[in-house]
């Protein structure tokens, strides 16, 4: 047994109803009543902030977050960046976002579309009600579940590292994500 000593760490400047750590563990969200605001884990400095009601840190790494707003419109942000973001066009009636190495966005209940979290491209839509998206640690595989099933689909690495090289159609890019299993 290693006996710790509690410290104050000091105060968060919004009432915390969520918190959640970045992938590399070096930042964290805390955020509720509509807004955000991101601190270093060394120090607890505030390091960005604005308004938003749900967190999605891009991986790997920890600078580049995405925020939900309570009116549905999604912005990609990046730590200690003096700009406002960028919103993230087409989407407007977003219902919850996953982070990972694409951006998930389920809109309006009835699909999951990914982005690339550099250019805002959209990189496939899926229809499927997701209630969350899990990355392998190589990016290779994405699972995504539902409330009555569990799709692990393949990630084509190429299209990830350079989505900008291929020609995307009204879903996104047709070979950028390829079903490898249901399960029921």
């Amino acid at each position: 047994v290693i006996p710790l000593t509690p410290k104050e760490l000091g105060t968060s400047d919004v009432f915390p109803q969520n918190l959640q750590h970045s992938p590399d563990g070096r930042l964290v969200a805390v955020w509720g009543d509509g807004e955000y605001v991101i601190y270093s884990t060394i120090g607890w400095r505030n390091r960005a902030f604005g308004k938003g009601v749900e967190i999605a840190w891009a991986s790997p790494g920890g600078e580049v977050f995405a925020a939900r707003e309570s009116s549905g419109r999604v912005q990609i942000n990046r730590v200690n960046a003096h700009d406002h973001g960028l919103p993230l066009q087409g989407v407007s009636d977003c219902d919850r976002i996953f982070g990972g190495p694409l951006l998930g966005v389920s809109t309006a209940g009835s699909t999951l579309s990914f982005f690339d979290w550099t250019g805002c491209s959209l990189i496939r839509t899926i229809d499927v009600v997701a209630t969350s998206v899990s990355w392998s640690p190589d990016a290779s595989h994405v699972a995504i579940q539902t409330d009555s099933s569990c799709y692990v689909l393949s990630a084509n690495a190429a299209v990830l590292k350079s989505p900008q090289s291929f020609e995307a159609g009204e879903d996104g890019i047709e070979d950028a994500l390829g079903l490898v299993d249901e399960l029921e």
